[in-house]
């Protein structure tokens, strides 16, 4: 998952489990340390949990880590998530246009790196 400092991401962990987990546990790992999630930070979801985490400095980046608990007993291998930084994205490139007409333009780009997240792009035509 990609992200910029300051930003907020929302990252959800789904376990297949009979019967369902019935509790979370998340922590955060870095090169230099681990710690627990708050659970102010983490929200139940049926059959997973959602974490709410926001990168402050270049230390909160590294990963995250996901364990279920139900009935039977503890998962012994969590599920894991890097937190990476996201870069500022490339343009798009390759911009053609095919079937022109009086009211109607297609247009095709190449996207660029978009980063580590998600693009939309706006096209604005001026006559």
């Amino acid at each position: 998952h990609g992200a910029a400092r300051h930003e907020e991401v929302n990252i959800a962990c789904y376990l297949d489990a009979h019967p369902p987990p019935m509790s979370f546990r998340w922590t955060f790992n870095n090169s230099g340390e681990s710690a627990d999630i708050p659970k102010e930070h983490i929200q139940p979801l049926e059959s997973g949990s959602t974490v709410s985490y926001t990168p402050n400095n270049e230390l909160d980046y590294g990963t995250l880590l996901c364990w279920g608990t139900n009935a039977v007993g503890h998962q012994r291998r969590p599920c894991v998530f890097h937190v990476f930084p996201a870069g500022k994205p490339d343009p798009v490139h390759n911009c053609s246009m095919y079937n022109l007409s009086v009211e109607v333009v297609h247009v095709r780009c190449v996207a660029g790196f978009d980063g580590g997240l998600p693009q939309t792009f706006i096209l604005e035509l001026y006559q």
